[in-house]
């Protein structure tokens, strides 16, 4: 089933995102240093700002 996500899913997006920097981090402009500082707001932020897909 594939998804958009909304506000209640951001710990989902969040594993999701960490997870892509620590195996593949030569695939990313940003280290997963930085996006494990972000705040929960800052999450919901760029949850929110586009749409974001998942395939479960």
């Amino acid at each position: 089933m594939i998804r958009i996500l909304g506000i209640d899913d951001v710990a989902i997006v969040k594993a999701i995102r960490l997870e892509a920097l620590r195996t593949e981090p030569a695939a990313f402009a940003s280290s997963v240093e930085d996006w494990e500082a972000l705040s929960d707001e800052e999450w919901c932020k760029r949850l929110v700002d586009g749409p974001v897909f998942v395939a479960f």
